[in-house]
């Protein structure tokens, strides 16, 4: 990537929780996982928490503090109650530290929130007025989300080639504003093509999609090598994973129908034929698999399944746009699985505007109907809103059809004591079924417990097979991982 520096994301999790993940996200693609710091992604079990936090706003270079519409109001909340105020905290860190400091006002576009004025914030906070702001409104967030990375990118390169903090502040400030300059001709020049847009992430609050088999291992030992079991990454996957056009020379067969599931269906699909394991990560789909499902929806127009995965392997070709369509038009025919599909595209505001609302009633539909993917994207959201009784619900539903995003889900709140007591022999267990479904930011979570000693011995070898597994599942912050182990 080319840019040093480290990024800590700020935020309400009563206000902005999922505009936060959205920029943490989008800085994650650009800058790395590993650069980019944001709570419910780092922190783990016997860990304190106020001085992980501490720690890691002292490595890093810049901080975002996402502003919603309820931020001004928390903050004379906390106040008011004599209640610690995480997020003051943080940012009176920042400015005595002089870190980069960037206001970030989120909302829908008519109803994003001004920069507070000075008079209005306490004095340890005062300062953060005098930054420039960056506003990103729900229904543009690709491309105010990109004027955020471009200028933080250039302060980064300064500061790495200067090392004095006041050029780097005034150099954020102009590429902001001259970025907002812009905004006009940028608002009537043609969009670029779905190719030349990076790729867009399907962001997953705890691990990564996979289905389970119905035995789980009762201890977290690092699992084996993908196989044929229900839940893992077919072979052909696996064995061509990162490895451009190694699975094109399989596709086209004479049954392409066939093939579109073979190669596009999702393991959370109970409309799959028997027999087919389905790709558990919609991201490392190939791409060569549409013109099979293409073929395959031409030839059998009712199947809704055909239409589902034909969205999918949109996704992965990154034309977000029609797999939106794509899985409107499955939802339409009956698919259950592509509410939660749909729902994602939603709340990440891929291919359509964000909308929390219209993601949540997806993802509440696909779980009437019994999609576990769906019942672990609600817990997601809950858990997100730190409604953590309901968010524990929907888990377990999930968890009881051995679905891995509901099992990690679990085994975070055990970790933490999140709407349950403390049990970090539990999280162990939890994550341990979940990594071996699939789930890789379980796999990495693992990682971290078994290099920090948290709940087990510590064992730097247990530690790197478990970040090296979460590495071979493109799960990229276990690369540094690894590289300080070696």
């Amino acid at each position: 990537m080319g840019v040093q520096g480290k990024i800590f994301i700020s935020y309400r999790r009563e206000d902005a929780p999922g505009d936060a993940r959205g920029i943490c996200d989008r800085l994650s693609r650009s800058f790395g996982g590993s650069s980019v710091f944001m709570d419910v992604d780092q922190l783990v079990a016997g860990q304190r928490f106020e001085r992980e936090l501490d720690s890691a706003l002292a490595q890093c270079d810049v901080l975002i503090a996402v502003i919603g519409s309820r931020w001004m109001e928390l903050l004379a909340a906390h106040a008011q109650q004599g209640k610690r105020d995480y997020v003051r905290d943080e940012i009176a860190a920042a400015l005595r530290r002089d870190m980069v400091v960037v206001p970030v006002l989120t909302g829908r576009e008519a109803s994003i929130p001004p920069l507070p004025a000075a008079e209005d914030l306490p004095d340890d906070i005062r300062d953060l007025v005098l930054y420039q702001k960056q506003s990103i409104a729900h229904e543009t967030f690709r491309r105010d989300a990109d004027d955020l990375v471009a200028a933080l990118k250039t302060v980064l390169r300064r500061k790495y080639g200067s090392g004095s903090w006041r050029p780097l502040a005034a150099g954020l400030a102009v590429c902001l504003l001259a970025l907002g300059a812009v905004f006009g001709y940028w608002a009537f020049t043609p969009s670029p093509s779905n190719s030349e847009v990076p790729k867009a992430g399907h962001s997953e609050p705890i691990t990564t999609l996979a289905k389970a088999s119905n035995e789980a291992p009762k201890t977290p030992a690092p699992a084996d090598q993908a196989g044929t079991a229900k839940g893992e990454t077919n072979k052909a996957a696996d064995d061509t994973a990162g490895k451009p056009g190694a699975q094109q020379k399989t596709v086209a067969t004479a049954d392409l129908a066939a093939d579109c599931d073979r190669f596009a269906a999702s393991p959370y699909d109970n409309d799959r034929p028997k027999g087919v394991t389905g790709v558990l990560d919609i991201e490392t789909i190939d791409p060569t698999a549409g013109p099979a499902c293409d073929d395959a929806m031409r030839r059998h127009p009712d199947v809704s399944r055909y239409i589902y995965e034909s969205g999918r392997v949109a996704v992965a070709r990154r034309e977000t746009e029609r797999a939106a369509e794509l899985f409107d038009a499955a939802i339409a025919k009956g698919n259950v699985s592509a509410n939660a599909a749909l729902g994602v595209l939603y709340l990440n505001g891929e291919g359509v505007t964000r909308d929390y609302d219209r993601a949540r009633k997806l993802f509440e539909t696909g779980a009437e109907g019994g999609d576990s993917h769906a019942m672990a994207e609600l817990g997601n959201l809950y858990f997100s809103a730190r409604d953590f009784d309901t968010a524990r619900s929907w888990y377990e539903k999930a968890a009881a059809q051995h679905n891995a995003n509901g099992l990690a889900g679990l085994g975070v709140m055990y970790a933490n004591g999140l709407g349950v007591s403390p049990d970090t022999g539990k999280a162990l267990e939890l994550l341990g079924q979940a990594a071996a479904f699939g789930g890789r930011k379980a796999m990495y979570q693992l990682g971290l417990m078994y290099e920090q000693g948290i709940g087990v011995a510590s064992d730097p070898n247990q530690a790197r097979e478990w970040y090296q597994k979460a590495l071979n599942a493109g799960y990229r912050p276990a690369r540094e991982k690894l590289n300080h182990l070696r």
